[in-house]
C-alpha cells in the first residue's frame, strides 16, 4: 500500500489521481506524518492531482502488489470541506496498511507501536480486573494516553458499533485485507465529526473499489516455541453494468495460542514496590522500596494463622502467630523474608504466580459493499460487516487474606488440637486463616463479542454542489464468561465445619440446623485435592451479558461558494442524528458480589443526540515571492445530548506557506467527549467503609455504605486545544522533509470519581454540591456516601511531535528513511479539593517515544528495519518516593523482508516478519504489590511482553 502522508485538519479532503500513477508510484514509506505533504494537487510543486509525496518522491516508480486500482481516488481524513491543494492546520498521519505490516503482524499490534498510540489495549494486554461492560483484550485506539474514550475511531468516516457500553470500537473487527491506509489526526476534532475526538480521530479507510481477487496467509510463533498464531484473510471485488455498479467480498479468520507468565522468566522474577518499613516523614529514607522476589506473607497456599478473635473483636494471634500449613497439614513455622510489611516482603514462604502475558484468541470478520452508479452525478452503496471475537486467559486464584481470612472456630472439625488447646488458653473463640488456594486453581475469563454494522446511503451531485447522506445501524453483543468461580458464602460455610453430635460424622455447621441446604465439608489446612461434591458446592460460573445499539443518519451538503482575489470560497453543512442504547445482564451470584473474584453488575440506559455543524474555507491571500498564501479554516458544530442539553464546539485554524516549502499552521479548537452509557447508566457498586468524619470531631465512623460508579447527571467534558507548527520540504535536498508541531490540550469537567473520604473531606471544606453525595441517619452519623462519577477534574496535557524522512535512489534502488518521535511535555490531573498530579514522564507516561524505519527496494525485493525507543522514566508519581526509582530507555527492533516473483498478473510475494529481533526483555516497570498473589512486573501497553516473534507467509493477487 502506498504510505500517504499529509498535514491536515479532521476533516475530508480529496485528492484525485490517475490510477496508472496510483499504481506505480511508491512513497517513502515509515511511520509517520510526511511533512508538508499536499492533499491534492500543487501546481507548484507538482502535477496537478499528484501528491506532493509523490512529487517529492518522483523518481519512484517500483510496481507495489498492494496498489488498488483506486488508489487514485483518496479522500482523507481532515476537513468536510474538499478543496484541491489547500493545506489544513493541524498534522494528520496517514499509514498505509502494508507500511503497519511491516512492523508488526498485525494491523492492530502495528498500531500500537506508533508513538502517538502508547496506551492502546489488545490481547497482549488481557486485563486483571473484566468488569463485563467491555471486553478487557480488544483492541483500542489510545490516541495521547488520554484514554480510549477520548480518542473517536471511525470507519471509513462512520462511526462503527462499540464493542460495550464504554462507546469504544474494538477495531480488530474490521476488514483488516481492505484497510488501504489508517489516517490518524493528532488533535482535536469534535467540530468535524462530534463527541469523542478529545485527542483526535483514527479513520480507517476502506478499499471499496478493490477488483480483483487477493488472498493472504500467514504463521506466526515466538522463538521460545509459544504463542503460535496463524490467519488467512480472502477478498474480492468485481464489476457489472458496464462497471457502473461493483460488489466487493472479504473475509478473515485470526487464531492467536495463549503465553502465561510462567513461560516467561522475567515475569516469575517478583519485582514489585512494597512500604518501607522504617520510612518517617523526619528521616529521609523513601517511602517505598523497589525489590525481586516479593511475596505475599498473609497468606499461603496451605493457609497461615494471621489473626484471632474474642467473639466478635479481632485480636492477635500471640504464639499461634504464622503457624503455617502445608500440603498434607502438617504445621511449622512460617520463615518470613526481608521488610516484613504485613501483608508482603521480599522473600520469605509466601506464594506469588505470574500472570498472563497474552490471551488465547480467535477473532472472525466478514465483509460485504455494494454500490451502483444510475449516473455520472449520483449513486447509492449498502454495506454489510460482522465480526466474531473470543478471547480466554486465566485470572485469579482465589484469595482469603487479610479481614476476608477463613474464619475458623474454636469447634472446627478440622482444627488440629494443638491449635484448638491454644485458642482455649488465651480466650480465642476463632482463628484467622490467611489462603491462596492454589489447588482449587485460577478462575477463567472468557470475551466473547458479536459485531454487526448495516448501512446504506447515496452520492449525488449538481451544479457544483455535491451531496452526500447515510443511514448506518450497529449493534455489538458482548458475553464475558468467568469460569471456575469461588462462591463465598459457601466456601465459608463449607469450611465451618464440626462433628454432628448425632452422628459423629463431619458436616457442615449451617447443616445441622438446615439438613438440605447441600453444604460438604472442606478442610481449609493444606493442599488436598477438592473432591467433585466439593467442587460442585463451592464453584460456579458467572456472566454478563451486554448488548450496545447505535443508529445514525447523517447528511452533508458541500460545495464552492464563491470566488475572491485569492481562489474558492468553500463550505460545508450538514446534521446527524444519533440514539445509542446498551445494557447488561448479569447472574444472580454476581448481582450480589456472591463470587471471590470478578463480579460484574447489571445496567441500562440510552440516549440521542441532534447534531448539526458548517465548516467554512477561505483563501486569503496568494503572492508569488514571499509569504505565497495565507488560508482561513473555521467550522463549528451544535449538539444536543437528551440527557444533558447542548453544547457548542469549534475550530479556528490558519495555514501560510511563506517560501517553497516552508509552511505553517496552527488552530484553536474547543472539543468535547459526551458521557457514554457507561458513564451514565453502567453498573454501581456498593462498598462498606470506615469514614472519617470531620463533622464530628473526626470520629471513625464504621459500616458507612458507599456506592461508586455511573451517573445519569454527567455532562460532556470540554477541552480547548491549541496546535501549531511548521514544515520544511527543502528545494535545495529533493526528497528530504521535517515538520515540528507543538500541541497543548486541557479538559475541564473532566469525568472522574472521589473516594468516600475525598467527598466528605470537601464537604466539611464548603464544597455544597458534594454534600448533596453524603446522607446521615438522625443521630446525625454518615450512613451512605454516594461516590458516583462527577464532572470535576482538569487534564492538562502537551508535547511536541516531530517528524523527518529522507528518500533517494541508491545502488539502483530506492532507500527511505521515516523518522517519528513524540515528546510530552506536561500531563496533570486534578479534582477538586485533591493536589494536582503529575504524570510525565512516570509510569505508563514517558517523555519520549520514537519510532525509526529504514526501507530499500530493489526489484522485487524490499528490507525493512523498524527501531521503536521508549525512554526513561521515574517508577513512581511524585510525591511518592522510591528507592530505586529509573526504568531505563528501551529500544525494540523489528525486521520485515518480502521478495516479490514476476508471474504474470498474479504478482505473488513472500515475506518474514520478525518483531523484538534482539528479543529484548521488558523492564520491571509496574507498581503492582502482589496483595491478591499475581505478579504483573511490566506495563503491557509500553513494551513488548512476548519476546522475538517471527511470522512468515504469502500474499497474491490477480
Amino acid at each position: 500500500m502506498k504510505l500517504i502522508n499529509i498535514m491536515a485538519c479532521c476533516s475530508t479532503i480529496a485528492l484525485t489521481a490517475t490510477a496508472a500513477a496510483a499504481q506505480t508510484q511508491t512513497p517513502p514509506s515509515g511511520l509517520g506524518t510526511v511533512p508538508d505533504a499536499a492533499i491534492a494537487g500543487d501546481a507548484e510543486k507538482g502535477t496537478p492531482g499528484q501528491s506532493q509525496t509523490d512529487a517529492l518522491d518522483p523518481a519512484s516508480q517500483a510496481p507495489s502488489p498492494a496498489a488498488s486500482s483506486t488508489d487514485g481516488d483518496i479522500v482523507v481524513t481532515g476537513s468536510r470541506v474538499v478543496s484541491n491543494g489547500y493545506q489544513a492546520p493541524t498534522p494528520i498521519t496517514v499509514v498505509g496498511s502494508e507500511d503497519l505490516k511491516n512492523s508488526a503482524p498485525n494491523i492492530t499490534e502495528a498500531l500500537r507501536q506508533l508513538p502517538q498510540l502508547t496506551g492502546s489495549t489488545g490481547p497482549s494486554t488481557p486485563s486483571f480486573t473484566p468488569g463485563g461492560s467491555v471486553s478487557s483484550t480488544s483492541s483500542t485506539a489510545n490516541l495521547r494516553n488520554l484514554g480510549i474514550t477520548r480518542t473517536l475511531v471511525l470507519l471509513d468516516g462512520r462511526r462503527p458499533p462499540a464493542s460495550g457500553v464504554t462507546g469504544t470500537a474494538d477495531i480488530a473487527m474490521f476488514p483488516q485485507q481492505l484497510i488501504k491506509r489508517v489516517d490518524i489526526v493528532t488533535g482535536g476534532a469534535s467540530a468535524a465529526y462530534g463527541s469523542d475526538a478529545v485527542a483526535g480521530v483514527v479513520n480507517f479507510v476502506l478499499d471499496t473499489k478493490f477488483r480483483g481477487v487477493m488472498g493472504e496467509v500467514r504463521n506466526g510463533i515466538s522463538t521460545r516455541g509459544d504463542g503460535h498464531s496463524w490467519a488467512a484473510e480472502a477478498s474480492a471485488g468485481f464489476g457489472f453494468a458496464d462497471d457502473r455498479g461493483s460488489v466487493i467480498l472479504s473475509g478473515s479468520i485470526n487464531e492467536q495460542d495463549p503465553i502465561d507468565g510462567s513461560a516467561r522468566d522475567w515475569a516469575q522474577r517478583g519485582w514489585a514496590t512494597i512500604p518501607n518499613p522504617n520510612y518517617t516523614t523526619t528521616n529521609g529514607q523513601p517511602q517505598l522500596l523497589f525489590r525481586e522476589d516479593v511475596n505475599l506473607a498473609s497468606a499461603t497456599y496451605g493457609g497461615i494463622i494471621t489473626g484471632a478473635r474474642r467473639g466478635s473483636t479481632r485480636v492477635g494471634a500471640g504464639s499461634l502467630r504464622d503457624i503455617q500449613f502445608g500440603p498434607t497439614g502438617a504445621q511449622s513455622l512460617y520463615q518470613h523474608g526481608q521488610f516484613f510489611t504485613g501483608t508482603v516482603e521480599v522473600g520469605g514462604e509466601g506464594p506469588r504466580y505470574p500472570a498472563a502475558v497474552v490471551s488465547d484468541v480467535n477473532a472472525k470478520t466478514a465483509f460485504g459493499h455494494a454500490e451502483f452508479d444510475f449516473s455520472n452525478n449520483f449513486s447509492v452503496f449498502a454495506e454489510g460487516a460482522y465480526g466474531y471475537s473470543k478471547t480466554f486467559y486465566p485470572l485469579l486464584m482465589p484469595y482469603f487474606i487479610g479481614s476476608g481470612g477463613i474464619v475458623i472456630q474454636q469447634d472446627n472439625a478440622f482444627l488440629p488440637a494443638n491449635i484448638r488447646q491454644t485458642m482455649l488458653a488465651n480466650g480465642f473463640t476463632s482463628i484467622e486463616l490467611g489462603k491462596l488456594d492454589g489447588t482449587w486453581g485460577q478462575n477463567l475469563v472468557t470475551n466473547t463479542t458479536k459485531t454487526l454494522n448495516l448501512t446504506t446511503g447515496f452520492k449525488a451531485s449538481f451544479g457544483g454542489i455535491s451531496v452526500d447522506g447515510y443511514y448506518e445501524h450497529g449493534e455489538s453483543r458482548f458475553l464475558l464468561e468467568t469460569d471456575n468461580q469461588r462462591i463465598l458464602t459457601n466456601t465459608r460455610q463449607a469450611a465451618d465445619s464440626v462433628v454432628n453430635p448425632a452422628t459423629g460424622q463431619i458436616v457442615c455447621r449451617s447443616t445441622l440446623t438446615n439438613p438440605t441446604n447441600g453444604c460438604v465439608p472442606w478442610n481449609p489446612f493444606g493442599t488436598a485435592a477438592f473432591t467433585p461434591e466439593q467442587r460442585a458446592h463451592q464453584g460456579g460460573s458467572g456472566f454478563a451479558r451486554s448488548i450496545a445499539k447505535q443508529d445514525v443518519v447523517a447528511l452533508t451538503v458541500r460545495g464552492n461558494l464563491f470566488s475572491t482575489w485569492a481562489g474558492d470560497v468553500a463550505a460545508a453543512v450538514g446534521a446527524e442524528y444519533r440514539n445509542l442504547s446498551g445494557n447488561i445482564e448479569v447472574d444472580p451470584i454476581s448481582s450480589v458480589i456472591g463470587f471471590g473474584a470478578t463480579n460484574p453488575q447489571g445496567s441500562g440506559g440510552g440516549y440521542n443526540v441532534k447534531e448539526a455543524f458548517g465548516e467554512i474555507l477561505v483563501p486569503l491571500f496568494r503572492g508569488n515571492d514571499f509569504l505565497k498564501s495565507i488560508d482561513f479554516n473555521g467550522a463549528v458544530r451544535r449538539t444536543d445530548y437528551s440527557t444533558s442539553g447542548g453544547v457548542t464546539t469549534w475550530k479556528l485554524g490558519l495555514t501560510s506557506e511563506l517560501i517553497d516549502g516552508l509552511r505553517l499552521r496552527g488552530t484553536y479548537s474547543r472539543d468535547i467527549r459526551a458521557p457514554n452509557i457507561g458513564d451514565l447508566f453502567g453498573p454501581r457498586t456498593r462498598n462498606v467503609a470506615a469514614i472519617i468524619d470531620p463533622f464530628r470531631n473526626n470520629e471513625v465512623t464504621q459500616n458507612v455504605f458507599t456506592f461508586t460508579g455511573s451517573n445519569a447527571g454527567l455532562v460532556p467534558e470540554r477541552a480547548k486545544t491549541i496546535a501549531a507548527g511548521f514544515s520544511y520540504r527543502p528545494d535545495f535536498l529533493p526528497g528530504f522533509g521535517f515538520s515540528v508541531d507543538y500541541y497543548s490540550i486541557k479538559i475541564d469537567d473532566a469525568i472522574t470519581t472521589l473516594s468516600a473520604q475525598q467527598l466528605v473531606n470537601q464537604c466539611f471544606a464548603g464544597d455544597q454540591s458534594l454534600c448533596a453525595l453524603t446522607f446521615r441517619g438522625a443521630d446525625g452519623r454518615l450512613t451512605d456516601v454516594n461516590g458516583v462519577a462527577l464532572n470535576i477534574a482538569t487534564v492538562k496535557i502537551s508535547g511536541v511531535d516531530v517528524d523527518a524522512s529522507y528518500s533517494t535512489d541508491l545502488f539502483g534502488g530506492k532507500f527511505n528513511l521515516r523518522g517519528i518521535a513524540t515528546y510530552l511535555d506536561n500531563y496533570t490531573q486534578e479534582a477538586r479539593g485533591v493536589a494536582s498530579v503529575r504524570y510525565d514522564g512516570t509510569g505508563s507516561f514517558p517523555s519520549w517515544r520514537a519510532n525509526l524505519q529504514a526501507t530499500y527496494t530493489s526489484g522485487g525485493t524490499t528490507v525493512s528495519v523498524q527501531e521503536r525507543f521508549i525512554g526513561a522514566h521515574r517508577r513512581v508519581i511524585a510525591p511518592i518516593t522510591v528507592d530505586q526509582d529509573r526504568v531505563p530507555e528501551v529500544f525494540y527492533t523489528n525486521l520485515t523482508i518480502r521478495q516479490q516473483f514476476e508471474a504474470g498478473d498474479a504478482k505473488p510475494e513472500l515475506f518474514v516478519t520478525v518483531n523484538n529481533l534482539f528479543d529484548r526483555d521488558p523492564p520491571p516497570s509496574d507498581t503492582n504489590n502482589v496483595t491478591l498473589g499475581t505478579s504483573r512486573q511490566v506495563d503491557p501497553l509500553l513494551y513488548d511482553t512476548v519476546g522475538r516473534y517471527i511470522t512468515i507467509g504469502g500474499r497474491i493477487r490477480f
